[in-house]
């Protein structure tokens, strides 16, 4: 019953996972769409820190009316709300409730979740970051082992390592997609999904500075991309078929030295592959003449 039920949530949100899916392959592509390297901060007030604050911003003044809430007890406050929001996602969702139950949790009114000034969107988005740079921080712990490994395997254990971490939250992830793929955030998940990729790429020895850049970041992105739209129907144990997708692509696709020599038609084959496992695991059928 709960495959079931969760088939039928994916196929529910199958458009939406779709779009958010494609605009993040394009956008990873070009760093002017996201940072060319470098991990986002995420960091965040301590709760102490933040009741603090929201103690001192709510408390009246001598004259008893309420303190003007400075910018920057502001932005505090609503990282502390994000933050605490995400330990209710699993339960409500990434959803308004999560940030209610927030303020709740903070000693606040439900009225206070609205300085998140984008909603839901707000811990999908936070959740991404902070789980890029946690992967990234175990592939450093990994870094002796990784360095037995070729460099096919190295970028297949950096994708999976990553995706890894969405797992705990794989029955939300198709509300999170749909959410995304609103065009005005949709830019901003796809510069995540870049920054994660071209640091993948750095630590194990890229340095181009010419087109090949562009095509190896974008290559990763769509398999990546494919992988994340594979795991919503994936009930292999332990996501099996999904690791072994992703290993499959990147051995085969993935060959550097036709990279450098054909990189136009290489890219071309590698938007084909992803357009072809995301129609494939959304149910549309190609067009025929």
């Amino acid at each position: 019953m709960q495959s079931l039920a969760r088939r039928l949530a994916t196929r529910v949100s199958s458009s939406a996972c779709g779009k958010q899916a494609i605009a993040s392959l394009v956008l990873c592509g070009h760093p002017e769409n996201g940072a060319a390297s470098g991990i986002p901060s995420g960091g965040v007030p301590a709760q102490s820190r933040a009741s603090s604050i929201t103690s001192e911003a709510l408390a009246p003044n001598a004259s008893g009316a309420p303190k003007q809430e400075s910018p920057g007890a502001s932005t505090s406050l609503e990282e502390a709300l994000i933050e605490r929001g995400l330990e209710h996602v699993k339960s409500v969702g990434w959803s308004h409730e999560a940030l209610h139950l927030a303020a709740k949790d903070m000693g606040l009114s439900r009225a206070a979740s609205s300085i998140v000034s984008e909603g839901p969107a707000s811990l999908i988005l936070r959740f991404i970051s902070k789980s890029n740079a946690k992967a990234l921080r175990i592939l450093e712990v990994q870094s002796t082992e990784m360095k037995k490994l070729n460099l096919a395997e190295r970028l297949s254990r950096s994708l999976r390592v990553r995706l890894e971490l969405n797992v705990p939250f794989i029955e939300r992830t198709p509300q999170a997609m749909k959410i995304l793929a609103n065009p005005s955030r949709t830019p901003k998940a796809g510069q995540l999904l870049h920054e994660y990729i071209d640091e993948v790429w750095h630590i194990n020895g890229d340095r181009s500075m010419d087109m090949t850049w562009y095509l190896k970041r974008t290559a990763l992105c769509g398999i990546y991309a494919a992988a994340e739209i594979h795991m919503l129907t994936d009930f292999s144990p332990g996501y099996g078929d999904t690791w072994e997708m992703i290993d499959a692509r990147v051995k085969n696709l993935f060959d550097l030295q036709r990279l450098v020599t054909d990189g136009s038609s290489f890219l071309d084959m590698t938007f084909q592959m992803a357009k072809a496992e995301i129609s494939k695991r959304l149910g549309f059928e190609p067009k025929t003449s």
